[in-house]
């Protein structure tokens, strides 16, 4: 971190403000996650095409694994699937012995190895199937419906509108101050429990097994993360009611999870929710988890792709820096981050680009700025986002440009990945390339004369 605006004396800004320079949430070098992360704020990292086609492909890249699901019932399948594989994998590195429900409530901060902050299932969206709330159900229902619903061997703990019951991770919806029940000295001692806090539920009382017929729990006592050995109580009705202070918490909105970071995210992403997510949003789902992520999105890739793009994003006019400034023409702090802006008033990454764009703008060159680019045949799972797709005399040209070429990985990539998948699909001869000097140089007549080769084509 820095603090902002240190090179502006005059700015009113000064000393009041501290830019986030480095992801310190990420525990993983050379994270994939965080790569495509970037994609959502910023500028993107050299790896940044290759890991969009790996997750055109669905392909797992160890921290990030993608799932595409076609509807709600495929949608609930792999997430319980997914659930199941990671908790067993994370108990198996931890050492917990025991089946799938075991591993599932170890994770949960059952198990001293774990807390309720150890994997989250973050979706934008709290209604409709794909939404928080039926995920918590889903959820529930798979690995604690025998203690939700009446047994023979014992009464259904069933507390509030979400039925809540032992084992439950919860999260806490208001603040409040409450008397916590400290284990080590048997005594109450006033807290307070916060809004956004995860905890579990570790038992009820009088415990449910006592009664044979006719008598039901009377409250339910949570642990939550950051206060271990201490218990709060809620009720079903009254002051403590646990629907004015608990919810479920397997399944939390992104809006919830601002703030917060989990070993493993499973962020879930319904097209629908493309009509009112904005590219912040997005952003902060795939940068809560420190260690792995896995995105379930619908469909194919198309729905996540349209949110990278700068028209998605709700903050570029706000005095924000996550989209690298705010908006061009205001005259602010850190004037020398503005968004590089083209003749035709669109927003481009680098100055290099702008420098392209207006020329093919100047010779009457049509052009889409990262357009997407399926192959001959049309498999929307091998992508590529060229920098720019030209139509000249009814022909799609590709215009890539190199602007890192004093990064020897960059080039590597280039020559190694990028430039082959041209050749691959036989679009080479489509293919315009340019590059800036190792020390950051642009040579202008080197692109005049490509596009001056292009219109005599």
């Amino acid at each position: 971190m820095r603090a902002a605006d240190e090179d502006d004396q005059a700015s009113p800004f000064r000393d009041c403000l501290t830019e986030l320079e480095q992801n310190h949430r990420v525990r993983k070098l050379n994270s994939h996650a965080l790569v495509l992360a970037t994609s959502f704020a910023g500028t993107p990292e050299p790896d940044d095409a290759n890991v969009w086609e790996s997750v055109a492909r669905g392909e797992d890249l160890g921290d990030l694994r993608t799932r595409y699901w076609q509807d709600a019932d495929e949608l609930h399948r792999l997430l319980l699937d997914e659930i199941q594989q990671v908790t067993g994998e994370l108990c198996e590195r931890a050492g917990v012995d025991g089946d799938a429900r075991n591993h599932f409530n170890a994770t949960l901060g059952h198990d001293d190895a774990f807390d309720a902050s150890t994997w989250q299932v973050i979706v934008p969206i709290r209604g409709g199937a794909p939404g928080s709330g039926k995920l918590n159900a889903v959820v529930q229902d798979e690995f604690h419906g025998g203690l939700k619903f009446t047994s023979a061997k014992r009464w259904g703990v069933k507390f509030g509108d979400e039925r809540l019951t032992t084992l439950d991770k919860v999260m806490q919806i208001s603040n409040q101050r409450l008397k916590g029940y400290r284990s080590t000295t048997r005594e109450r001692e006033p807290m307070t429990v916060f809004n956004g806090q995860l905890g579990t539920v570790r038992g009820e009382w009088p415990s449910a097994s006592r009664y044979k017929k006719g008598g039901r729990p009377k409250l339910l006592h949570v642990e939550f993360d950051g206060l271990p050995g201490v218990s709060f109580s809620y009720a079903s009705s009254g002051w403590l009611d646990v629907d004015r202070h608990l919810e479920l918490a397997y399944a939390i909105t992104v809006h919830k999870s601002q703030g917060s970071q989990f070993n493993h995210v499973f962020f879930v992403l319904p097209r629908a929710a493309g009509d009112f997510v904005g590219r912040e949003l997005v952003d902060t789902g795939l940068t809560r988890a420190q260690d792995r992520l896995t995105l379930f999105v619908e469909k194919d890739v198309s729905t996540l792709l349209p949110l990278r793009k700068r028209a998605a994003a709700q903050t570029p006019r706000r005095r924000s820096r996550l989209f690298e400034a705010h908006a061009p023409g205001i005259d602010g702090y850190r004037a020398d981050s503005l968004i590089h802006v083209t003749a035709r008033d669109e927003l481009v990454r680098s100055k290099s680009e702008v420098i392209l764009a207006n020329a093919l703008d100047k010779h009457d060159l049509s052009y889409n700025y990262e357009q997407e680019l399926l192959p001959p045949g049309g498999d929307e799972r091998d992508m590529r986002l060229p920098d720019f797709t030209i139509m000249h005399k009814g022909v799609a040209y590709y215009w890539e440009h190199c602007g890192m070429t004093g990064d020897a990985d960059y080039m590597r990539r280039w020559e190694e990945v990028r430039l082959p998948w041209y050749k691959r699909h036989g679009l080479a001869d489509r293919l315009i390339v340019t590059y800036d000097g190792a020390d950051g140089s642009i040579d202008s007549t080197a692109i005049e004369a490509e596009i001056a080769r292009l219109k005599a084509l």
